[in-house]
């Protein structure tokens, strides 16, 4: 419970002060998918030269090498320079 806690504050300090969405099983649910892969790729395309963006919780499923991979990220933060070029975080929380 205190690992969540602390992730929701850090979240919490992060939406004050950027940009973001949040995914949650809930929309998944209701999307009818596995995973987040539309929504992330829609979001980075729509990121404008010079922006920030920051998403909490998407869930990513890829096939690397055969093998098929599911997991949920804290968080990525996108930016796209005035250039146009395009940056990548990811972040894992822990308490």
């Amino acid at each position: 419970k205190s690992g969540n806690r602390f992730e929701r504050a850090i979240e919490d300090d992060i939406t004050r002060a950027l940009p973001s969405i949040r995914f949650s099983d809930a929309q998944r649910r209701t999307a009818g998918s596995a995973d987040n892969n539309a929504d992330v790729a829609t979001a980075v395309r729509s990121l404008a030269a010079g922006t920030v963006t920051v998403l909490f919780q998407p869930r990513l499923a890829a096939t690397l090498d055969g093998w098929s991979i599911r997991g949920d990220v804290d968080a990525i933060r996108f930016e796209r320079t005035a250039s146009g070029a395009l940056h990548s975080l990811i972040v894992d929380m822990k308490s």
